[in-house]
């Protein structure tokens, strides 16, 4: 399916996995593994404000409300890309991509999460070489 919003018709590909944009089809998918709990223990291993810390329920209303609120930001200055990691076919995580003061700079930094367990998936999102499709709409 083409999406009017250009980002989510992003899809980036490795050998190993799909970082496929973030549709709402998807952040369901993810729904019991951010209800299972990412992260419960601290040292808390995320920096990026999260909603992961909060309890379920509120946790993943909290996590889903940020995603639409960073689809809805997109400026010259600042904007978030939002991937679903997929591992065969199946969500295990996020990956974004995030352009801070990107007109003055040009640069980008990224934050992930993966579902526990899952080593060196995260490795092989950042790490790789992929090739990216943006299809026109239409």
């Amino acid at each position: 399916m083409i999406h009017t919003y250009p980002p989510l018709n992003l899809e980036v590909r490795t050998p190993r996995l799909t970082l496929a944009a973030a549709t709402d089809e998807l952040l369901e998918r993810l729904v019991p593994i951010v209800r299972a709990g990412v992260a419960d223990v601290a040292p808390w291993p995320f920096d990026d404000p999260m909603s992961l810390y909060a309890d379920s329920p509120d946790r993943e209303w909290r996590w889903l409300r940020a995603i639409w609120a960073g689809r809805a930001r997109v400026e010259e200055s600042f904007w978030r890309l939002y991937f679903v990691v997929l591992l065969d076919g199946e969500p295990i995580g996020m990956q974004d991509l995030r352009g801070v003061d990107f007109k003055r700079f040009g640069t980008v930094s990224t934050f992930s999460w993966l579902a526990p367990g899952r080593r060196g998936a995260g490795s092989a999102g950042r790490c790789a070489r992929p090739c990216c499709t943006w299809p026109s709409p239409g």
